[in-house]
């Protein structure tokens, strides 16, 4: 099963922030379930797909993955 994290950067909601999902992917379907975190896009790094870490989101969003236990790097 392959995981990836993604920022919906089309999908602003009224206060102008983004929600990031996480895309699974196991023998081509994948499903894509919302994480229920949402981010400033300015703390968004679209070259490596991850939250910057000087945002206060980043701890929020590493506590997260490894409660949930979603590999991360």
């Amino acid at each position: 099963m392959n995981t990836k994290i993604l920022c919906r950067e089309n999908a602003h909601n009224n206060q102008g922030k983004i929600q990031l999902v996480i895309r699974f992917t196991h023998r081509k379907p994948t499903t894509v379930p919302p994480s229920g975190i949402i981010i400033n896009p300015s703390v968004w790094d679209a070259k490596s797909q991850w939250l910057t870490n000087h945002s206060w989101q980043y701890q929020i969003f590493q506590n997260f993955l490894i409660t949930s236990g979603i590999p991360h790097i």
